[in-house]
């Protein structure tokens, strides 16, 4: 029975599985976004997207909202998003720029996210280690986070 994840409102299969310590999502979802890191990390071609992919499921896997660590893991993201999409800059400076910011994560304040997202993991994950997977990029741009960003 298809069961939506609690995090972006994707609709998997349901399944037994474990799920991340606190951005809430369904097992099949966590496991699905798994699916597309193992994909990512055995691919240079990917390289180039897989921050994208990783801060994009992050923020649309926000938590409790009275989790401090799941509202700081959002801010801390979403902010690598804007660098990366915004502002881009290389690799080693956008480290040092995020390094700096979350030296101020406790000032972080929750954000509500979008009704629904796009485009999820589910829609890119069956091409996950294809040559026509740029999973990261095409996850971002659906997601409704940078609508959110633009309107702060």
């Amino acid at each position: 029975m298809p069961t939506r994840c609690v995090g972006c409102g994707a609709v998997f299969p349901d399944m037994e599985g474990p799920t991340h310590a606190y951005m809430q999502s369904s097992p099949a979802c966590f496991a699905a976004f798994t699916r597309l890191l193992a994909a990512e990390y055995s691919s240079a071609a990917l390289r180039s997207v897989h921050r994208l992919t990783v801060d994009t499921w992050a923020v649309q896997h926000p938590g409790s909202v009275e989790d401090r660590r799941a509202i700081q893991s959002v801010g801390l993201h979403l902010a690598r998003l804007m660098l990366q999409l915004e502002r881009p800059r290389s690799p080693m400076q956008t480290n040092a720029v995020m390094l700096d910011f979350s030296r101020r994560k406790g000032t972080l304040r929750r954000l509500a996210p979008p009704e629904t997202f796009r485009v999820t993991v589910a829609d890119i994950v069956d091409c996950a280690g294809s040559s026509s997977e740029n999973g990261g990029a095409k996850l971002v741009h659906g997601s409704g986070w940078i609508v959110l960003l633009r309107a702060a």
